[in-house]
């Protein structure tokens, strides 16, 4: 990066050649701009001194995640306040020499009236990306996402398709792929006092696949689900993991979610870490067998999930 300026919302990613990627806002131009490193596997940089532009509007550009091109580059995703007037949802495609085939300061992917914050994307397993954001169209928090092909292009519904769209307030994103074109989403639904966990499954077309316009409950018991965590089980579900304050004090909790939407563990999920000491910030890896790691900020380090035999 650049001495005297500051740099946020820092994501990598692997460069498919030992090497990694990353993305970051900086300052350095008076308001915060996209700006993109390659490091290679020797630890040397690849690209210029202060790294490569990638979006230089006008206003801020924040909350950052990229994920692998594929074919050594990345496609990176933002909130963007150019419009002066709301935030909107652009996205990135930089290669493997820090050229960027898309329109420079990115492609728009949503320019919808009010604010959309929050952006996260996941491969869609032909080179382009399925995005997720939250979205204040309507006048309070609904999850939409976007599919971007290797072009740049849209797939889907220009400004996106509504992944949930309920009277319940959907915020905080997160997305894994459903090993199929598509991808699951999850969500924190509902208001202060009472969080819950959702999730729903976007095909390759756009289309919801689970219980669609309300999703299907990873969690829902009296109290607040916060902070939730999730990672594909490698064979077109996920394994998620979350701080729940059903006994009113913070624990972490999981459940497994298949490809169809069902799970063979407990409803509302199984315990992970209970104690009267409390549990937060979790964070969680898959173990490579269809289960998971979960790392939380506690006494304990991690335990280590393992999916029990389907029937």
């Amino acid at each position: 990066s650049q001495l005297g300026s500051s740099q946020l919302y820092v994501q990598l990613v692997s460069d498919g050649n030992g090497g990694a990627i990353l993305a970051y806002a900086n300052d350095r131009a008076g308001n915060y701009d996209v700006t993109a490193q390659r490091v290679l596997s020797n630890g040397t940089i690849a690209w210029p001194t202060g790294g490569v532009t990638v979006c230089g509007a006008s206003n801020d550009q924040l909350n950052i995640d990229i994920i692998s091109d594929d074919t050594g580059g990345g496609i990176i995703v933002w909130s963007d306040y150019r419009s002066g007037t709301d935030w909107d949802i652009y996205a990135a495609r930089i290669d493997a020499s820090g050229n960027m085939p898309w329109t420079f300061n990115g492609v728009p992917v949503c320019t919808s009236g009010d604010d959309q914050r929050y952006p996260v994307l996941v491969a869609d397993g032909s080179s382009g990306a399925i995005i997720a954001w939250s979205d204040y169209r309507y006048g309070k928090d609904d999850i939409f996402a976007q599919k971007i092909i290797f072009n740049g292009s849209h797939a889907w519904t220009n400004n996106g398709n509504a992944v949930v769209d309920n009277v319940q307030s959907q915020t905080g994103p997160n997305i894994v792929s459903d090993m199929n074109g598509g991808a699951i989403i999850s969500w924190t639904e509902g208001v202060t006092s009472h969080l819950d966990i959702k999730a729903e499954r976007m095909l390759s077309d756009g289309t919801q696949d689970w219980n669609p316009g309300f999703g299907v409950i990873i969690c829902d018991v009296d109290e607040i689900q916060m902070q939730h965590v999730m990672v594909s089980d490698g064979a077109g579900g996920a394994v998620i993991a979350w701080i729940d304050y059903r006994d009113l004090v913070g624990n972490v909790y999981a459940l497994h979610i298949d490809f169809a939407g069902g799970t063979t563990w407990q409803d509302d999920g199984n315990y992970v870490c209970y104690d009267d000491g409390g549990q937060y910030f979790p964070a969680i890896v898959s173990d490579g067998a269809g289960g998971a790691y979960v790392l939380w900020t506690d006494s304990v380090s991690y335990t280590h999930l393992t999916l029990p035999t389907m029937q």
